[in-house]
């Protein structure tokens, strides 16, 4: 290649050459084959070997009191992806995964898939929380991007046939099984505690919650509610509730706000019981709530399996990696990651609306901890369970 450029900068011509500059030429020109050749082959060889990543968008609130679920959420996206690069990625791809943070805003939430949008991204892990239902509906109406969320259960998503998928539950599915724990124990006074910056979870839960016990004989005593942004004094609340005399608490909250109120009731009230949405039931709940959270009873994901080999080593990798054990958001966050990477691998065309017909066309996939079978709108169909706190622990409670 140099001899190339050497030759024609000097102004040499094929009809001005002779004698020893044709010489020279000829020398050159063999010189140029035997090297250049192996170059171009190397350039396109590098070309071809050097394919440009998936790129996946991950969008959650990385910050605040409610980021141990989207933390737990990333961490496990980031782990089955980091799993499947090291295997080559897709097709010899490699999966690309860029976190996008919206604060546990509504507003920030639609900016920021604007922007995915523009940004080229056809594929989003998230939102998290079911308060960002309706600016995801909104923003991703019509366009040419496939939506996958592992927590966002509210139940105005349902039965829509669009361009968003979710690998849990409803809301409304864990009312049916808080209200028929709270009826089979026998409980007849309630009280219910809510975080209303997850409006769009709480109260629809709370709602069919009441409506089914009431039905039972069952008194609503005392309503708390609150936004994430106030400053909660939880001994005051603590004696408010305590002075309705309820037998049972109902917390629509997070984890660390359970765990803080319960540590306050159980200074004033050491009877009382305890009972959590599936929001609660993070590791935050017992390493804040210590033995006061102790025969705590929450919903679990679903009908859960976690002595299967394939859990097991997951749980293994999860632990090494971070410490701590998975709760549910980080088995909800492998089961999206797992059924997006097999719907991109397996479809014929790598678009979302390709991906999303082969997802919905295999229905059903192995979760973790449980089968995850699809509906025709992409919607889960399946039944929740009950785990318990016992000794620091969350322990399948046998129905």
């Amino acid at each position: 290649m140099c001899k190339y450029f050497i030759v024609k900068s000097s102004g040499y011509t094929m009809k001005n050459l002779s004698g020893e500059y044709m010489q020279r030429l000829w020398t050159s020109l063999a010189l140029v084959s035997k090297c250049a050749i192996p170059i171009i082959i190397l350039v396109i060889t590098s070309s071809c070997s050097e394919q440009e990543s998936i790129r996946i968008a991950f969008l959650g609130a990385s910050a605040g009191k409610h980021s141990e679920v989207v933390v737990s959420v990333r961490n496990s996206v980031q782990l089955y992806i980091d799993e499947i690069n090291k295997m080559g990625g897709v097709g010899g791809r490699k999966i690309q995964l860029d976190s996008f943070d919206n604060k546990l805003d509504v507003s920030r939430c639609g900016e920021l898939f604007d922007q995915i949008i523009r940004e080229g991204y056809k594929f989003v892990i998230g939102p998290v929380f079911s308060q960002m239902a309706e600016v995801t509906l909104e923003k991703i109406n019509g366009q040419n991007i496939l939506v996958i969320s592992p927590t966002m259960s509210a139940h105005s998503l349902k039965e829509k046939d669009d361009n968003f998928l979710r690998v849990c539950l409803t809301n409304t599915g864990q009312s049916k099984a808080i209200a028929a724990h709270i009826l089979a124990r026998g409980y007849k006074k309630l009280a219910v505690v809510s975080d209303k910056s997850n409006a769009k979870y709480t109260e629809p839960l709370i709602k069919e919650t009441w409506k089914i016990v009431k039905e039972n004989g069952v008194q609503l005593v005392k309503t708390v509610s609150y936004q994430n942004k106030d400053t909660l004094d939880m001994y005051s609340l603590a004696q408010d509730i305590y002075q309705a005399k309820p037998d049972v608490v109902l917390f629509c909250t997070s984890a660390i706000d359970a765990a803080n109120l319960a540590q306050q009731l159980r200074k004033v009230d050491d009877t009382i019981k305890f009972v959590g949405s599936s929001w609660s039931q993070t590791n935050d709940l017992i390493e804040q709530g210590g033995r006061s959270v102790d025969g705590m009873v929450l919903i679990a994901i679903h009908q859960e399996d976690k002595t299967n080999d394939r859990y097991r080593l997951f749980e293994t990798k999860f632990s090494n990696r971070y410490g701590h054990a998975p709760s549910f958001p980080t088995i909800l966050g492998h089961n999206a990651t797992d059924v997006l990477i097999k719907g991109i691998q397996n479809a014929p065309e790598m678009t979302p609306e390709s991906v999303k017909k082969t997802i919905l066309s295999q229905r059903i996939f192995t979760g973790l901890t449980a089968p995850i079978i699809f509906d025709k709108y992409g919607d889960v169909e399946g039944g929740y369970s009950l785990v318990e706190v016992k000794n620091g622990h969350f322990t399948t409670l046998q129905q």
